[in-house]
Formats: C-alpha cells, structure tokens, sequence
C-alpha cells in the first residue's frame, strides 16, 4: 500500500510540475495584468487552515481524521465556527480533473463539515478562482474573470467572496481536501484507483452505488444548483426532440478513458436493440466524447438517435486547451442534464452521467429513472471497508443490471423506457420549475394518482379526481410549518421567500423576493410555468389552518378539481371593502392593471365588490391562460416592486370614523348613508412608494377578476367544491370570539390582532338586510372604539 501509494505522489508531483510551467507560461502573457487572487490559507497564513489529515503526503481511502483524533478539537471547531467556509478545489490537479471534479470537491467537503459540526452562523461559499482547463483567471488581455464555480452553478449560499476579509475565512488545507476526494465516506462518482488497483472500499457493487448516490443526494438537493437558463436549454432540447415518446439515454465514454476500463460498442448495443425492440418510436439520446463511437452507433440506429452538435476530438477534447474552454464546459453540462431527463440511462464509470443520476434525483425526484450500470461488480470481498451501512434510493433510482459484466451472477430488472410512472403513496414533492415541466408529463401528479393517494391516507375523494388532468399545490411560505404537506395527497411546489433560511439550496426559479406576500410567489410560479401549467393548480399559504380557512389538509383530500374554473379556498367572505381599500384598489385598476377593456367596470362604491378573504384558491390552467404572460410580468415586477420588504405583515387595525367630508359614521341610523366616495376624495398614490404589504393587498383584492369572475364574486357551493360544509365552509364569521381558543373550530376565527370589518352580513344600498346586524355592527364596534 505505501509503495502505490509513493507511485501515486510521484505522479502527482510530476503533474503539479507540469501544471506549474503551464501556469507559469500563461501568466507571462496575460496574467501578470489580472489583480492578485486569494493565496490559500496553506501558503498565505492570513486565514485559518483546517488540517485533517492523519499522514502528511499519503493517500488512502481512511486517511481523513474524526472527531477523536484530534488533540484540541474543541478549540479548533470553536474557531471554525466563526467563520465562514471557503471551498476551493485542490491546485496540484487543474491538470488532471475534469470538469465534475469540481462539484464533487463542493459536495465532499460540506459533507464532511456538516458531519463534523462545522458550519456555524456564517454561511459557507466556494471560491476557485484559479486557470484549469475549464476556465482562466482572466480575459481579454487582462480583465479578471469572476470565478469558475458560479459561472454554471448556482451560489451555495448568498455570500459573496469578495465580501469577505481574510481573516473571516476558513479553509481546509491542500492536503484536506485530496485526501477528502478519496476518503471512504463521501461520495465517489465511480470506483477510483491507484497504482491500477482500486482503491480499497470502493468496490463498484450495486450496494456500492446505491451508498454513493444516497450520500449525494441529500447534500446535493441542499447546495448544488443549476444556472436556470441551462436546465431551461436542456428542457427545451428534450423537448423538441422526445415529446412525448419512450427516452433511452446512453452514456459512452470513450477517448483516453483509462481509470476505468473502456466499454466496447458491442457491449452498449445489446441494450440499445431490446430498446428499439420494446419500443419502435423510440428515441435514444447519445452522449459521447468519441467521435468513433458516434459513428458506429449513427449506422445502427440512425431512426432512432438524437445527439447534440458537441465538441469531440479522436483524443481528448478536456486536454485541448486552444478550445473555447466555456464551450467545453457547456457541452459536458448539457449531455449530462439532458441524460438525467431520459426515462432510462445506460452508462459505464464516468461522472458525467454518474452526475445525471444526481440531477435526476434533484429535479426530477419523483419521476422513475431505470439505470443500467454497466461495470458493477459482483464479487468483492471488501465490501465492510465501504462505509456503507444501510443505504437506500428509496425508489428514486432504481438499478437494472447489465448481465455482459458477469453473466452468473448479473441481477437483472425489467426496464421501464418511459416516463409514464406508477401511482406512488407518498406525496410528490417537486423540487424546482424544471422538475415541474417533467412530471406533468408523467402519472405521478394526475387526478387519477392524487385520488390514490387520498384513498391510501383514508380519505374518500371527489368523483372528479379522475382521470389523466394534471393537478399542482403551489405553496407561499414564509415561515410556517410544512410537515402537514406530506398528508395531503396533492403534487407540492414550495415557492420560498427570500430571508426564510430555507431558500438556501432551493432551485433559484422556485426562491422569491420577501415582497408583495403571497402574491410574488404565485405570480413568479405563474410566469415561470406559463408554458408548462399543469391542468389545476391550487395556491395556497404555509399553514394548515388560519383565522380565514379550516384545515387544509382535510380539504386537498377531497376537493373536487372539476368544481370550478376558479374557487376560493378560504372560508370568510367580504360582501363589500372599505374605504381606504377602496382607493387602493382603484388606483391599481387604472394605473396598473393593463388590458382593461379585459376586465368588467370598476365599481362606483365599494358596496361593489365582494370576494373571499385571504388569497387561497383554486385556478384552471385555461383560466391562467386567457391572460397573456406580459401582463403576469407587469403585475409580478408590481409586486415586487416596494422600496420596504416583508412578508404577511398587516398593520395593526384602529377603528375610527371615515375621514371623507360629508362622510357619516356607519353607525349612525340616517338613511342618507353616503357610499359613493366623492370626486377626489381618494387620496393620489404614489405607486412607486406603495408598500409591499399594500402591493399584495391589491391583488387579494382582485385575484377573481384577473380569472374571469365578476367584481362581486359568485357564491361557493361548498357541496360541490369539495363534498362537504365542514370540510370547505364559505361562513367563517369574521367577528372574532375571544372565548374561543381554537384556529379550527368550525365558525369561530381565533384573530387577536386583526378585526375584519365588515362582519359577513349581507348589505342593500349601505343598509343590512338583517334587521339585527346594526346592533351587531354598533355593539362591536363600540367595544373598539
């Protein structure tokens, strides 16, 4: 083992020298004109240096130090703590790592110091600012470029490096970080080796890549993120050339592949003919670096084939450093992201489809993915020195064997080459926007698979959910409590605001300003999936139950998506507005709102309007669709568009008399009651300076209208909306009762700080027609005045 492991070093160094004159040359050329970039805190001392290796320039599988191998960890993690986490990549390897070493060295290294406890208050980030193959320091003849990482991903965190002194920094040292690649508890994307021999623990068993990918998947649904625009791009692509047909990715690497055997042609078109057999419009996505490879596989299934017009060289495309290097970097991306959206993978050892796993496992979680790994080995007798222990995919990735590697002991599944998946119990969470135009086109979020779902929780659905339609929960949180999500049987989206701690490592389409409360995040769900809506989507905020709605969950379990083409789902009514929201509204109906010959006539009064309290309804993709996009645009930049910030804040009500001259009191018994504002007597806005919290309002107000209703809303039948009063009640007073101490108890509102007014009676030219509701009115009224 120490002989490998001296050969490997001398290796290392010879490539570190190399790497060194490459640098070097470059650097006389244009580099010298480039600001300096951060020394590591190895060599500059200015930062704290975190060493954890147990011998110095030795590599090994278990060379990584735990908890109690250190003398003083106590005081070492007390100083990590207050600081922030720099991740860099190993330097000695620019020469040798290809482009997923990267991520890999991102995910390794937050894997090892969230085990260890490290990361305190300040958010980690990842700085690699150095010229590899994939990248250079600088451009155009001395411009500093910004830094390799979050030019393709996204940030792990909203801090930014040059942001942070050097002494507010922590790092792991050099040595940490190459012992860290190849330490028996993070994540490999294939079995690595030394010396030729594989590096002991990993095995390549299916129960080894069935760990790996358990591993990955946690800390790579937290930090690792796509840029958008290119899983926009490889969507797009998929798209136009699958539709809606069976989808057989197939990795093959070829060129110099040399620490994993190269798999023959041969071996790959067994598997690609019982495709075409099983499947006559069938397609095959073929992603390679060999333009070999290519050519043999065109004159086989060239009916069948779609491939992307991607760099290939007869050697190695990575070592050709006169190709644009953001070029290379595009097309590992997109075969990668494009192979995680096939409803079937065959692939060798490699990262880049070993990468497409994980994405797949990112975006399109609950959507079957059949992977055939082609090199498993089956006859390992280290499998204890793994550090796996009980590894599970929970069904996310699910294996079928290639019998070519060892035909006696292969295990085989039947392949599924379609996207059309089983109805499953648990409830789908969908992870980004991307993940959203996926499933819709599968089962998993059908009317059909949703009534499974309620069934199994022990709930008795709708007769209308039935069916192929496509239904989707969009939620606004904030803050609240999401464990009751998972009991409901309806396919969830979170739309997370900004400062919530939870939009950390959320896909970036799916993460909202903290302004214009619910209202940002469904109108940023609506602009990103115009193209892609599902049939029904129901919009609705983080809790289970609130002063305006009863449970949630009892409700999602049996309404009926056929009910209505828009529906509210709260249970309070207004049956008028009052004044200053009155102006509020009128002011965005002319300034704002475009298309008005759209919409019916602005109200002369605000005994005009009536609607359900609270933004949370059910909408029809054909509703959502009879607006055109731009003006979802308009009203989403509205919203976001207030200087203050804030999230479901309501200023505290006081009731007093209505300021507008001639204006009496409601509680006066004249028969005069003025309702209609008089000329001029809405105060003149200035929209620039509305706040968030009135921004949001407004389209509280008016989320009817914009989905074809009338300003005064029709009644809802709670029969038809989801089966039942209890479940979907359209009377929730709004007079709160302060014996009350529960938020569920049907007809009674636990509302300490917001007093709605009116209360739900029904009004006739300003007059109740309940010949009580005055004395109603007056007596709580009086008690806040």
């Amino acid at each position: 083992m120490v002989v490998r492991a001296v050969a490997v070093l001398l290796g290392f160094f010879w490539l570190s020298v190399v790497s060194g004159l490459q640098e070097e040359q470059i650097r006389s050329t244009k580099i010298d004109k480039c600001p300096p970039i951060h020394e590591t805190c190895d060599a500059s001392k200015a930062c704290f240096s975190f060493d954890a290796v147990k011998r110095k320039n030795f590599i090994s599988s278990d060379n990584i130090k735990q908890t109690g191998d250190f003398k003083n960890f106590s005081m070492i993690r007390g100083t990590v703590l207050g600081k922030h986490l720099r991740i860099r990549s190993s330097k000695n390897w620019f020469n040798v790592s290809g482009f997923f070493t990267y991520p890999m060295y991102v995910m390794n290294q937050l894997i090892y110091a969230e085990k260890m406890g490290l990361i305190g208050d300040k958010a980690p980030f990842v700085y690699m600012p150095e010229t590899q193959h994939y990248f250079d320091s600088c451009v155009d003849g001395g411009k500093p470029n910004t830094e390799f990482y979050t030019q393709w991903f996204e940030p792990i965190s909203s801090i930014k490096f040059t942001d942070v002194k050097e002494e507010d920094v922590w790092e792991f040292s050099q040595l940490t970080i190459e012992s860290l690649h190849h330490n028996k508890d993070v994540v490999h994307s294939y079995p690595y080796q030394m010396g030729g021999k594989r590096l002991q623990g990993d095995t390549g068993t299916p129960e080894w890549a069935t760990c790996m990918r358990s591993r990955a998947r946690p800390i790579f649904k937290k930090y690792i993120s796509i840029k958008p625009s290119l899983l926009r791009e490889a969507q797009n692509f998929y798209d136009k050339n699958f539709g809606k047909n069976p989808s057989f990715g197939v990795h093959m690497r070829g060129t110099d592949k040399w620490i994993n055997r190269k798999v023959g042609v041969e071996e790959y078109t067994k598997e690609m003919n019982r495709f075409v057999k099983l499947n006559p419009k069938g397609k095959i996505f073929l992603a390679t670096d060999d333009p070999g490879f290519l050519k043999l596989v065109k004159e086989r299934f060239s009916k069948h084939l779609v491939v992307r017009n991607a760099l290939r060289e007869s050697t190695n495309v990575f070592y050709d450093d006169d190709v644009n290097k953001d070029v290379k970097v595009y097309d590992v991306l997109m075969d990668s992201l494009v192979l995680s959206q096939c409803g079937a993978l065959l692939k060798s050892w490699s990262a880049v489809s070993e990468f497409s796993i994980y994405f797949h496992m990112k975006y399109m979680a609950n959507v079957q993915y059949v992977v055939t790994d082609m090199q498993l080995a089956y006859d390992s007798k280290d499998t204890e020195l793994t550090g796996c222990k009980g590894s599970d995919l929970s069904g996310v990735v699910m294996h079928s064997y290639n019998p070519a590697e060892k035909s006696g002991n292969a295990k085989t599944n039947q392949h599924v080459f379609h996207r059309k998946s089983d109805c499953v119990k648990h409830t789908p969470r969908i992870e980004s926007i991307s993940a959203l135009h996926r499933i819709v086109k599968t089962n998993a979020c059908s009317r059909e698979c949703t009534a499974y779902r309620s069934r199994h929780m022990g709930a008795e659905p709708s007769s209308g959910m039935s069916g192929s339609k496509t239904l989707v929960l969009v939620i606004a949180h904030w803050k609240e409590n999401l464990d009751w999500v998972k009991s409901q049987p309806v396919c969830y989206l979170v739309m997370e605001k900004e400062g919530n701690t939870e939009e950390i490592g959320a896909d970036p389409t799916e993460v909202v300003a903290n302004k214009g409360n619910e209202a940002s995040s469904y109108l940023r769900f609506i602009t990103e999936t115009y193209d892609n809506l599902p049939d029904t989507v129901l919009m609705t905020h983080g809790d289970r139950e609130s002063e305006h709605s009863v449970d949630l969950v009892a409700m999602l379990q049996t309404v009926n998506p056929d009910s209505y083409e828009f529906a509210s789902l709260n249970g309070i009514v207004f049956p008028m507005i009052d004044p200053d929201d009155y102006c509020n509204l009128r002011g965005f109906y002319e300034k704002i709102l475009p298309n008005k010959s759209t919409y019916p006539p602005f109200p002369g009064d605000f005994t005009g309007f009536s609607m359900a309290c609270c933004a949370q309804f059910l909408v029809s993709k054909e509703r959502i669709l009879s607006r055109k996009l731009e003006e979802y645009l308009r009203l989403y930049n509205f919203t976001i568009g207030s200087r203050d910030t804030g999230h479901d804040y309501r200023p505290k009500i006081v009731i007093k008399r209505p300021t507008w001259k001639g204006y009496p009191s409601m509680l006066e018994t004249s028969s005069n009651i003025r309702l209609t504002p008089p000329p001029n007597t809405c105060r003149t806005r200035d929209f620039h300076k509305m706040s968030s919290f009135e921004r949001g309002e407004v389209l509280e107000l008016s989320w009817h209208v914009l989905f074809g209703e009338q300003w005064v809303a029709k009644k809802i039948d709670p029969i038809k909306l989801c089966g039942s009063h209890e479940r979907c009640p359209q009377n929730l007073p709004i007079i709160r009762e302060k014996a009350s101490r529960s938020k569920n108890t049907l007809g009674v509102v636990e509302n300490p700080e917001i007093l709605l007014v009116p209360p739900p009676v029904e009004f006739r030219h300003g007059r109740p027609a309940d010949p009580n509701a005055r004395a109603k009115l007056s007596s709580h009224y009086s008690k806040l005045l």
